[in-house]
């Protein structure tokens, strides 16, 4: 499947229509955290991720204010081909806990079995709904 589909799996994805809104708590408490630490080794690269990010429209840059600021976490990894790889990492530990969940049923391996006797392959298309078999 991944080599017949490689468009779908080579890049960072985007769902289409709106942005998702994060529900919060009634009076939540906003947190506001400095930024951590970058090592002066790795800010060349750090800086790189955040513009290659920014230029994917994977985060937009702020330019004003915000009641909420979360860290950033910088993982940096060796490839096996002698590269750098930079790995960033919201830390919304505050954010969290001022967050209205959703509520969704999961499905049990005991709704899922029966419809799947007799298939040969099976794709889980909403694990909440549906299974699509064959």
């Amino acid at each position: 499947m991944i080599n017949k589909y490689q468009d779908c799996f080579d890049k960072i994805g985007r769902f289409s229509g709106d942005q998702y809104h994060i529900q919060l708590i009634d009076n939540p408490t906003p947190v506001i955290h400095p930024p951590r630490t970058v090592p002066v080794h790795t800010l060349p690269l750090y800086k790189a991720e955040l513009e290659k990010m920014i230029a994917d429209d994977i985060i937009t840059e702020v330019t004003e204010p915000t009641d909420w600021v979360n860290s950033i976490i910088c993982n940096v990894k060796d490839t096996p081909d002698g590269k750098k790889k930079v790995q960033l990492c919201l830390d919304p530990k505050d954010l969290n806990k001022n967050i209205r969940h959703e509520h969704y049923y999961s499905t049990t391996i005991d709704e899922i079995l029966p419809l799947l006797h007799g298939k040969k392959y099976f794709s889980v298309v909403d694990t909440t709904k549906r299974l699509l078999a064959c």
